[in-house]
């Protein structure tokens, strides 16, 4: 499966679709469809096959019993899977109620498919049958409201959810035009909105007018409302990304991280790995690691087999982190020993604690070994079921593919 690792990714992408993610760790295990729920496992296993009602029933209510966020998205993305549209939307909207920015990004993805399928039909982006083109001109306006989809991806963008930001900046240019968007954040700065300098300034790096999103965030600086760390980290990653100039990004990385930012400790970390001074890097990941990167630490274990080479040391690493019980390490721990150094008996061991621990991700790569490796169907239909039992989307997927649904 072509995948990234969760831990790889480790703190929040920047600004631009352009801009890269400093220092990917795996570049091979990120779950395609990542969880939108690490809901109670088996709840409602009662078979997401041909029993559709009753598993939408158990869903439903379950999420009615616990009002809580994480079932209010699983039932969305289990009415997603029947393609029963009014009840996605219904139910999302509920979910972005709670705050949940996983709601807001695909009920603004939803808003805005079909004005951004006419701009790209209208510009020859796109090859489809002329009656899909018809089909996509004519859909009903409710379900075609760019304006609500530029709000959504604000409100996720301000969640650092996947890329927003990116999303929201391709959105506005379709909607506004280029020169129009500029004018409508201006707008909006010129009536209080704080945030919309980095609204901005993603819209300019979009433009590829990389003075101006400089100068955008040295002038949000001088507000006295803006967390400069942020800030700082986001001028660190435009020189690092864009201007190339990694001196100046590490200045202002170090400026980050004294105002206590776990991103801008996280790419210095980087930074040193990439001199061989593991020691400063590896202070730099538990500094991360402290200010709420939970991800950082896999970093070393990372460095132990991929810059070093050395695999024991790594293994140790990975071990010991996935003893202490979170989830996201046992299954990184399950995929190094399984794809690194192929020890399958433990590999399997740590993938099926990090399922029992709540990861979703850790069933779907187990039902794959399975089809794919062993071409055992019953037993990869058994764990796609249980990925899909805990709001995993990729289950739904995969138990399509097996015909199991």
């Amino acid at each position: 499966m072509a995948q990234e690792s969760k831990r790889a990714l480790g703190a929040v992408a920047y600004e631009s679709d352009k801009m890269m993610f400093i220092g990917l760790k795996y570049l091979l295990i990120f779950i395609i469809f990542t969880s939108i729920a690490q809901a109670k496992v088996g709840v409602c296993e009662v078979l997401p096959d041909v029993e559709k009602d009753k598993y939408l029933a158990c869903l439903v209510k379950e999420a009615e019993r616990t009002d809580d966020v994480a079932d209010i998205n699983m039932v969305a993305e289990g009415y997603g899977v029947y393609a029963m549209g009014e009840e996605i939307m219904l139910w999302r909207e509920k979910a972005i109620e709670k705050g949940s920015s996983v709601a807001m990004y695909n009920q603004a993805k939803s808003y805005a498919h079909f004005v951004k399928s006419k701009y790209d039909l209208k510009y020859g982006l796109t090859s489809i049958p002329s009656i899909i083109e018809k089909t996509l001109l004519d859909y009903p306006q409710k379900n075609n409201q760019p304006k609500k989809a530029i709000s959504l991806y604000k409100q996720a963008a301000l969640k650092e959810y996947k890329d927003s930001i990116a999303k929201l900046s391709e959105l506005m240019q379709i909607v506004y035009g280029k020169e129009g968007a500029v004018k409508e954040y201006k707008k909006e700065m010129a009536e209080g909105d704080k945030n919309t300098y980095r609204f901005l300034a993603n819209l300019y790096v979009r433009y590829e007018d990389y003075d101006k999103a400089l100068e955008l965030y040295e002038s949000a600086l001088k507000r006295e409302d803006i967390n400069k760390g942020d800030v700082y980290a986001l001028i660190g990653s435009l020189y690092e990304a864009h201007y190339r100039d990694k001196k100046e990004a590490k200045i202002y990385y170090e400026k980050a991280a004294k105002e206590g930012n776990a991103v801008a400790m996280y790419n210095l970390g980087i930074m040193a790995g990439n001199k061989k001074d593991y020691n400063k890097a590896e202070e730099w990941f538990r500094a991360s690691e402290k200010a709420g990167n939970e991800y950082a630490l896999g970093m070393i274990c990372y460095m132990n087999y991929s810059q070093e080479n050395d695999y024991e040391k790594a293994e140790e690493c990975n071990i010991e982190l996935a003893r202490e019980g979170n989830a996201e390490e046992m299954f990184e721990t399950g995929i190094f020993l399984l794809r690194r150094v192929a020890k399958e008996k433990e590999g399997f061991y740590w993938l099926k604690k990090a399922y029992e621990a709540g990861s979703s991700s850790a069933a779907i790569v187990l039902g794959a070994e399975y089809r794919n490796k062993y071409k055992n169907k019953e037993k990869a239909i058994y764990w796609y079921k249980k990925a899909a039992a805990m709001g995993e989307p990729g289950g739904w997927s995969y138990l399509y593919g097996e015909g199991a649904l």
